[in-house]
């Protein structure tokens, strides 16, 4: 039963003032977060902010900022907590849209398509969440609804740099290249010296090997956000523009180990001017690097450096030296293996009785572009008539459990450094392997690889051919269709059976 006014309890005199001292409080509280949070203090931000939500628990707003600021301080599952809290008291599109954010982050990419679709419900001209879900699609390979995606950001915003960024690089992800092209030149018109756009309208033209414009758009990679080989010296930066003969240039490493081993071929170049070179590579690869040429000192980035005139990232040296696909250093091999250690693998191998090919199933996790796979579709390519060996240094959770069970000799858990999987490597008598480190190194070793490719590769393997300027001793076996390992596997297992007559 409703209670008549009348009979309620009276308010105490003071009571209002009180009320609205807390009204006062929680609004300071929140305010005080906002400008700590602008100011970089996000740890002190939130303690604002929770305080803001002790006097009123109800306070959406500061949920939803709190989750910012636990974004900012990489506490990723905090975060979506917070902005789940602040849309239980009201839907809102900031909570949904920076929800989404957070669990691309989390790789929980399916729940982040969600979110943008309820931020979209909400409000469907608001171009911003738009090109956030063409992301998130990009990110599931549903590249043709990541296009539809941008281009409907792009309508609501016509001036959206971001938007045409994005779109560029679902277009080519779907082989559409000249539309690619144009998306980021669009993206560049609006926003001068875009680094992002500019890198992957780089990283298309390679692909498409117009490498004359492709390398110099390659450079804006020290420019991005997370900018790369941008290391710079109180020494003039060298691009191919002063000689060398007499001078001392660094060469510094930048990306992954496979970038290094490809371009260290250029290292030797340099020493063919005359120049003194200092070469800086990634500390496990330093002892490989050591046979590369007998006039390079390799030394390491982390430690007290020679003196030298110019540096130059590794990375560049295709730019300073003007590298077109008929002027590509072509070596037949220029990494060598250490004698003793082939002498001890050939002695863990044991007499020899069939064919030895080396295999490796899986890229690196930190890849932005996975290039794994399964162990248990790779291990389709196992039979009795070679002998293969696993050269996989890392194994994953999910394919360790078939390691037992493949018809394969596993020494990947007992490969201490680049040298001892040069020596093994050395031993095969050929090497199958996705797109990973391994296949840069057998190249540069000259021993026959076969590298499997996804559909749309990267940039350095270029398009429609199944050789390479890089490596003379490598062929290249592409997806037939996007995510079609197993067509790749079928048309290898047949290969091998040509090659070893099985």
């Amino acid at each position: 039963m409703v209670q008549n006014d009348s009979h309620s309890p009276r308010q105490s005199p003071d009571a209002a003032p009180q009320s609205l001292a807390a009204a006062s409080e929680h609004t300071e509280a929140f305010r005080d977060g906002n400008e700590l949070q602008e100011a970089g203090r996000f740890a002190e931000a939130i303690a604002r902010y929770e305080r803001a939500i002790s006097l009123k628990s109800d306070y959406m707003e500061a949920y939803r900022n709190r989750g910012n600021a636990l974004r900012e301080l990489g506490r990723l599952a905090e975060a979506v907590a917070s902005y789940d809290q602040a849309i239980a008291l009201r839907p809102n599109i900031a909570s949904y849209t920076n929800r989404g954010n957070v669990l691309r982050e989390l790789k929980r990419t399916e729940e982040a398509l969600q979110s943008y679709d309820r931020a979209v419900a909400l409000n469907p001209r608001f171009a911003e969440i738009h090109s956030n879900r063409g992301s998130a699609l990009q990110e599931l390979g549903r590249f043709d609804e990541a296009v539809a995606s941008y281009r409907r950001a792009l309508s609501l915003k016509p001036d959206y740099a971001e938007a045409y960024a994005n779109l560029g690089v679902a277009l080519a992800a779907l082989k559409r290249f000249d539309e690619a092209l144009a998306a980021f030149d669009q993206a560049i018109e609006l926003r001068g010296g875009y680094a992002e756009a500019i890198w992957n309208r780089g990283l298309t033209r390679l692909l498409m090997g117009q490498y004359a414009c492709g390398w110099r758009d390659y450079e804006a990679r020290k420019q991005k956000r997370d900018p790369v080989g941008g290391r710079t010296y109180p020494k003039p930066l060298w691009l191919g523009d002063a000689a060398l003969s007499g001078k001392t240039i660094l060469v510094h490493w930048e990306q992954g180990f496979g970038d290094t081993i490809q371009f260290s071929r250029y290292v030797k170049l340099l020493a063919d001017t005359g120049a003194k070179v200092l070469f800086a590579p990634q500390r496990p690869l330093k002892r490989l690097m050591e046979t590369l040429d007998s006039r390079v000192q390799i030394v390491a980035i982390e430690e007290p450096l020679p003196a030298f005139d110019f540096h130059c990232p590794l990375m560049s040296l295709p730019l300073a030296f003007g590298t077109e696909p008929p002027t590509i250093p072509r070596a037949q091999s220029y990494l060598g293996a250490d004698r003793a250690k082939v002498s001890a693998w050939r002695g863990v191998l044991g007499d020899k009785h069939k064919p030895l090919v080396g295999v490796a199933w899986s890229g690196s996790p930190r890849h932005r572009n996975d290039r794994s796979i399964e162990l248990r579709r790779f291990a389709a390519l196992f039979d009795d008539g070679c002998q293969f060996v696993g050269l996989q240094k890392d194994v994953s959770d999910q394919d360790r459990p078939w390691l037992q069970a493949a018809k394969m000799v596993h020494l990947g858990d007992v490969l201490d450094d680049f040298t001892d999987t040069a020596a093994l490597c050395s031993l095969m008598d050929l090497v199958i392997c996705v797109d990973t480190a391994l296949a840069h190194l057998a190249g540069a070793l000259g021993v026959p690889v076969w590298v499997l490719l996804s559909h749309v590769p990267d940039w350095r393997w270029m398009l429609d051919r199944n050789d390479t300027p890089w490596y003379p001793s490598m062929t290249l076996v592409r997806q037939p269709q996007r995510g079609d390992w197993d067509g790749a596997l079928r048309h290898v297992k047949w290969a091998l059976a040509s090659r070893f007559g099985r």
